[in-house]
Parts: C-alpha cells; sequence; structure tokens
C-alpha cells in the first residue's frame, strides 16, 4: 500500500495490487525468413495512418526516461530486498512503462542512466515510510511472464515491517524531494470481522460475474491485506481468490480456472465493493 500522500487515488491504484492467476509465456522458436527486395509504394499511396503509426513506432523506441517516481513491488528478507517497477507515479495516478515491444533499448538506457549501482530507493510498507534500499545489481526478472528488470540490493528496514517481508519502493529519478508522508507504520494484520468481509464480498462478486462457484470460498482465497486509509478509522481490504488454479506464473491448472480480486470499504456499519477484478485463464 502508499503512504498517505497517495491513498486519495486507491481506485486508481488497485489494479497493481492484484496478485492473479498468469499464463505462461508461448516458447518462440525462429524458423528462418525469405527476403524479396521490392520497389517503394508511390508517395501517394501510402496511407496517413500508416505514416502516424511509424512515427509513434519511432517515438516509443526512443521513450523519454521516467521523470516522476517510479513504483516497485517485492520483498525484503535477511538485510537485502529484490524489487521490480509497476509504473511511473506521475500527476495523473500510476502510468505503464514501455514495454519492450514498444521500446526494445528503454530498459538498457534506463538501467545505465537511473538504476545504477548505489542508487538509493525509498522502502514502503503499512502505508508509511520504513527503509532504504541501495541497489547491488540490475538483472532480469525470471518470475515475470513479460521482460522486467529486478533491482537487488541491501537494505535496512525497520524491525516491525521486517517480519512482513513484503516492500514497495519508491525511486525518485530526480532525489527525493519529500513528497512521501512520515506516518509511524502500522502492521497490515487483519482482523476476523475483515476476512469475514471479504468473502462476502467476493461471494457478491462472483455471482454478479456469474462465474464458477468454488467448494470452499475461504480455501479459495489466496492472499488478504489490510489497507490502512490517510482518512483514519477502519482500514480498507483487499483479497485474492483464484479458482482451479494458484498465485503464480504457470499453466492453469485446468480449463476455466479465473482469478478474483476485490477490495472493500467500510461503510457505517456494513461494507461495499470499491474495486473488482476479474480474469479467466
Amino acid at each position: 500500500m502508499l503512504p498517505s500522500v497517495a491513498t486519495p487515488a486507491l481506485r486508481r491504484i488497485t489494479p497493481w495490487l492484484i496478485l492473479a492467476t498468469m499464463t505462461a509465456c508461448d516458447n518462440v522458436r525462429w524458423g528462418g525468413a525469405e527476403v524479396h527486395l521490392l520497389p517503394p509504394p508511390a508517395r501517394d499511396t501510402v496511407p496517413s495512418d500508416t505514416l502516424a503509426s511509424a512515427t509513434d513506432s519511432a517515438r516509443l523506441a526512443t521513450a523519454d526516461l521516467p521523470r516522476d517516481p517510479v513504483l516497485f513491488i517485492g520483498r525484503y528478507r535477511d538485510g537485502s530486498a529484490s524489487l521490480v517497477p509497476l509504473g511511473e507515479w506521475t500527476s495523473l495516478g500510476l502510468q505503464a512503462l514501455p514495454a519492450y515491444a514498444e521500446a526494445p533499448d528503454f530498459d538498457r538506457r534506463w538501467a545505465e542512466r537511473q538504476l545504477l549501482v548505489g542508487t538509493e530507493l525509498v522502502l514502503i510498507a503499512g502505508g508509511a515510510r520504513v527503509g532504504t534500499m541501495r541497489i547491488d545489481e540490475v538483472a532480469p526478472a525470471t518470475d515475470w511472464c513479460e521482460p522486467r528488470l529486478q533491482v537487488t540490493g541491501s537494505a535496512v528496514v525497520e524491525s516491525g515491517a521486517a517480519q512482513d517481508g513484503r516492500v514497495l519502493g519508491f525511486l525518485f529519478p530526480e532525489g527525493d524531494d519529500g513528497r512521501l508522508s512520515g506516518e509511524a507504520y502500522r502492521s497490515p494484520a487483519h482482523t476476523y470481522p475483515q476476512r469475514v468481509a471479504g468473502i462476502d464480498l467476493a461471494i457478491e462478486a462472483v455471482a454478479q460475474l456469474r462465474a464458477d462457484w468454488p467448494e470452499s470460498m475461504v480455501n479459495s482465497r489466496k492472499d488478504m491485506q489490510s489497507v490502512p486509509l490517510a482518512s483514519g478509522g477502519e482500514s480498507a481490504i483487499a483479497a485474492t481468490f483464484v479458482f482451479r488454479d494458484s498465485l503464480a506464473a504457470v499453466p492453469p491448472r485446468a480449463p476455466g480456472s479465473y482469478g478474483l480480486m476485490i477490495v472493500g470499504e467500510a461503510d457505517n456499519s456494513d461494507w461495499r465493493t470499491t474495486y473488482t477484478w476479474y480474469r479467466v485463464a
């Protein structure tokens, strides 16, 4: 979860909170090619949309490096952390970084100019700043379906936050300008009423989506987080459920398997769903 300065944007940031079923990447085998030289088309026969597409491709191939903070997600363990980037945090919310297919040179230029050894990331847990990480190594992530970079390095975090293991990280291309709050760390441990609310909201979602019913909604819940809000009061909840599958980048275990995530907020004495994500494998 993010520090309080970003919490009002909860509905914009929930998609990247998702831990849901992913299908395996397709293996690509190069089988050779035949090349034929043909004369270019006459200038007046080239459609305007083709020229626009070529211009867009050239722009993406030299995509600008991030100017706003970049949000990372990962884990902390025994004095070190490994994080992968989620996107650039702009005034419009979280924006995706250029994909490899769009800008094959982006990751290399980004690593050479902004992900240098010794660069420091601010670590976040429980909605608060809990420590820092210094980059020691940049390498391709091994457990993501699409190409992603992973930064690994030594980290120092508060003792309470270290027990949770999961952390977010912010990289400020122009240095930490103090936009992150200095709130004290609060453990995101969820309560029994929150767990019950998560199950109830998931049941409502499955019925509305007309998805297949799991044998046990409790057993299909694979992850749940309590999300403290800057406004205080009852924390929001985020729960992830899977049907005939697991939270891993592997082929689905059975046809029709799916992932479901719900985010709910307390509304007086009741709970209401504020975000639903559903994907069939």
